[in-house]
């Protein structure tokens, strides 16, 4: 129970610091200590959602994929993160059709 607690305890540090990390608009930091609390198995949506606000605002498709992918497996947002995921490539693939065309 308290291995769990601190695990827990970690997790929210971690978003707390990450989220203090965006404000001052220091992205590297803040994505470090996100994946530090990917790489613990988490199910905290907001992990999830900070690092997909990082890769959109970066423009990194493949990470954002790759991120939602995890949440749908891990969270309890998977519909919403489904919808998400279809919004994303969506959004990319009519993006690559107009640079085509430019």
């Amino acid at each position: 129970m308290v291995l769990f607690y601190n695990s827990f305890k970690r997790v929210r540090d971690n978003e707390l610091k990450a989220l203090y990390y965006i404000d001052k608009n220091e992205i590297g930091n803040a994505e470090t200590l996100l994946h530090r609390n990917l790489k613990t198995g988490t199910d905290s949506v907001l992990t999830y959602d900070l690092l997909i606000r990082i890769y959109n605002q970066k423009k990194d498709y493949s990470s954002l994929i790759k991120t939602l992918n995890t949440g749908i497996k891990k969270t309890g947002k998977k519909d919403f993160y489904r919808k998400l995921k279809k919004a994303a490539v969506a959004s990319k693939l009519f993006q690559d059709i107009e640079d085509l065309s430019s």
